[in-house]
């Protein structure tokens, strides 16, 4: 992940964090069936890094009107989110910081605010998949 100017935001646009039992937990539920492959791509013992986050648990990059970051700079995690693939189905993330989350109902709902297609965010997540190490199949 690139550094960037913004302002308003933390120096740091991701930091370092511990691959914890909480982390591991959360990955098995992203990515259910996948328990080999998180833990050899996340050993218990290692860190990996994950965006900076405010002290109440937003972005740092979250700002009135959304993320702050033109598009073509965002993570992948932030182009996709807030939609998740699980087995194959299309999820949206209910999340307290997400301004999408609140405002739509359900990921139909979403993805129309978004102006995406159910394939568009299916592509963007065998990317994601990719860019964390995970074989590019949903």
């Amino acid at each position: 992940m690139r550094a960037c100017a913004v302002p308003g935001a933390a120096s740091k646009p991701a930091v370092p964090e511990p691959n914890s039992a909480l982390f591991l937990q959360a990955m098995r539920a992203l990515f259910p069936g996948e328990e080999e492959a998180i833990l050899r791509l996340y050993p218990p013992q290692a860190r990996h890094f994950r965006l900076n986050l405010r002290p109440d648990g937003s972005c740092v990059f979250l700002g009135g009107q959304g993320c702050v970051l033109p598009q073509a700079a965002r993570p992948r995690f932030c182009g996709i989110f807030p939609f998740w693939v699980t087995q194959g189905v299309l999820n949206g993330f209910s999340y307290r910081h997400c301004q999408a989350a609140q405002e739509h109902r359900g990921p139909e709902d979403m993805l129309e605010a978004f102006g995406l297609s159910r394939a568009g965010v299916f592509e963007l997540y065998a990317a994601l998949r990719q860019d964390w190490g995970f074989s590019k199949r949903a």
